[in-house]
């Protein structure tokens, strides 16, 4: 078994969520915000079957989309406090396949 836990951008997080239970996954979802560029997400916590793996990052691939978003970072070698904003691509998600040692429900 493994456990994934997937940071999702916020605009993916319903449809890859309604994805995977449908799919009969069970989803916790915690409300979380990304340090760097302090936009809102999700965290997505899923005990998968080995087997069923990729089922379950076939939602994620297929739902998620790449997108532009403004990175404001402090001038290069200078002391001007003022951000520059350069467009950067961010992913849908970023997901973490850890294993599964014992799993227990009560």
């Amino acid at each position: 078994m493994k456990m994934l836990m997937a940071i999702v951008q916020a605009e993916d997080v319903s449809k890859i969520t309604r994805a995977l239970v449908e799919a009969g996954h069970r989803v916790t979802q915690i409300s979380t915000t990304g340090a760097w560029l302090r936009r809102d997400n999700a965290t997505l916590l899923l005990g998968v079957e080995d087997e069923r793996i990729d089922d379950a990052l076939n939602a994620f691939r297929s739902l998620g989309q790449h997108r532009e978003a403004d990175s404001g970072t402090p001038g290069a070698a200078t002391s001007d406090p003022k951000p520059q904003k350069s467009k950067i691509v961010i992913g849908s998600a970023t997901i973490f396949i850890l294993n599964v040692d014992q799993f227990e429900r009560f």
